[in-house]
């Protein structure tokens, strides 16, 4: 079996707002992708969290056992990286649209509570 080898990539949004940027490859190949940003909540003071904006595997491999393996591999190390800075809470953007359920059904898998929703408007 192939391990994906993650690199991490830090850099800054704004001024106060670092993000993180990690790549898996396999073969030299990108298969995912994750981009969070580290900050405080716009309501709230002195508590850090962490928002994935992207959690992305490429859709040759969504489906498959690997595509489940790389997934939860990216999140763990988001997730490692933010008990690392301290963080209180993560939380994830699901805006796709696509494969609602089975999001949903990765994310309550992994631990993850759902809280509020998301709308689009086409302007």
């Amino acid at each position: 079996m192939i391990v994906p080898i993650y690199a991490k990539v830090s850099f800054d949004t704004t001024k106060n707002k670092p993000a993180l940027g990690l790549v898996a490859k396999i073969d030299g190949k990108a298969i995912d992708f994750s981009y969070a940003t580290i900050g405080e909540y716009f309501i709230g003071e002195n508590d850090k969290i962490v928002t994935i904006i992207v959690l992305y595997v490429k859709s040759e491999i969504r489906h498959s056992l690997m595509g489940g393996k790389v997934a939860l591999k990216l999140f763990k190390v988001v997730k490692q990286i933010a008990k690392k800075e301290k963080v209180k809470h993560m939380l994830t953007h699901v805006i796709s649209g696509a494969n609602i359920s089975l999001t949903d059904r990765f994310f309550r898998k992994i631990g993850a509570k759902t809280l509020g929703g998301n709308y689009a408007f086409k302007l």
